[in-house]
């Protein structure tokens, strides 16, 4: 047995993204949010007009997969019919321009960032899984992405905009 077979399947991968993406969010200015963890792990950056929202949204069955979802409101929040919501209590997906972020077209989970191979690939493959520094490394070579947006407006292929609870952008 494997000391990765002890520990839990995303754990390899978590620490991964605590070690290498934390710090880059960080250093653009945002502050880990952990009220919704472990199935969320929410960034949050305000400047002096507006909130950036950043947020890992893990693979609710415990798979090694994740995507990412984004979101910008002012930084006094946003009003839901006549109620006001600061945005320490908003989630990404709530705002108007929310997007994901995730380098597979599949609107599923198999389009997400993911450490566990394809099902096909894993029948002909003695390695069942990608090393979890390989999922990160793509990870932190897509989330520009995501800045460009919220700068110039520019929807990246690997982005996803929702509108009005419609899709946007990311053409199939």
């Amino acid at each position: 047995m494997h000391i990765g077979d002890l520990m839990g399947v995303t754990t390899a991968l978590r620490q991964e993204i605590k070690s290498q993406f934390f710090p880059l969010m960080q250093q653009r200015g945002f502050v880990l949010d952990l009220r919704d963890a472990p199935h969320f792990l929410r960034f949050l950056r305000v400047t002096t007009t507006e909130a950036h929202m950043v947020e890992i949204q893990w693979e609710k069955n415990g798979l090694p997969r994740f995507a990412i979802n984004f979101g910008r409101c002012s930084k006094d929040g946003v009003v839901i019919r006549g109620e006001r919501f600061p945005i320490e209590k908003i989630s990404a997906n709530w705002l108007l321009g929310s997007g994901r972020l995730q380098p597979g077209r599949k609107k599923s989970v198999g389009g997400w960032f993911r450490q566990d191979k394809p099902l096909i690939t894993r029948l002909f493959s003695s390695e069942k899984r990608v090393p979890p520094s390989e999922v990160v490394a793509q990870l932190i070579s897509l989330y520009p992405e995501v800045e460009e947006y919220w700068e110039r407006g520019k929807v990246g292929q690997h982005l996803t905009i929702y509108s009005f609870g419609a899709q946007v952008g990311r053409k199939s």
